[in-house]
């Protein structure tokens, strides 16, 4: 191939430039761009890897081994089903003593018979083979509105996952006692046994 005006060893330059330019073409359309990319997604699946672990870790207390990680789920499990009693006696005590920690009086205390807790479908609902059960209760006190506050507040921080309030009804006593008032809960207490 001969171009016109042009020396032979001009021409053979031209020639090595044009295939050196058309290596380097297909070197970046067929090996770079597509490494290039490759690599670009495999950083975005390494960073998504990175916060899965990091969410594992959190979830794990931020243990540093294995072993430690489960020995804290284990414990934190612990703590959740110890929120559920199984004795209705001994959850009526357990409230009964955080009245009398307030300095409420209690009237009168009555827990009805407990029943299955059942879904839509009538199946009962299950935690690790025990029976959820809820008994309804209610419960008299006397005592100042301070001291009530200050009952309600530990139900609701220390017990919220098996006491809920169905309803409250205040009664402000007679001139003798100004301080003192009767209160009438009626809350459902859910058991696991």
């Amino acid at each position: 191939m001969q171009i016109q005006g042009l020396t032979k060893s001009q021409q053979k330059i031209i020639m090595i430039a044009s295939i050196v330019g058309f290596i380097s073409l297909a070197f970046l359309f067929f090996i770079f761009l597509p490494a290039h990319t490759n690599v670009e997604d495999m950083k975005t699946e390494l960073a998504g890897i990175e916060t899965q672990i990091k969410d594992i870790e959190n979830k794990a207390g931020g243990a540093r081994t294995l072993a430690e990680g489960i020995r804290r789920l284990e414990l934190r499990n612990k703590e959740l089903e110890a929120k559920f009693p199984e004795d209705m006696g001994e959850s009526l005590n357990t409230i009964a003593q955080l009245v009398r920690d307030c300095h409420l009086k209690i009237i009168s205390l009555k827990p009805s018979f407990s029943k299955a807790l059942v879904e839509e479908n009538d199946k009962e609902v299950e935690v690790e083979g025990k029976t959820c059960k809820t008994v309804f209760v209610t419960l008299n006190l006397k005592g100042t509105y301070h001291n009530f506050i200050k009952f309600r507040d530990i139900i609701q921080d220390h017990l919220p996952g098996f006491v809920v309030m169905e309803m409250m009804n205040i009664i402000h006593e007679s001139q003798n006692e100004p301080q003192q008032l009767t209160i009438v809960l009626a809350f459902n207490l859910y058991l696991l046994n």
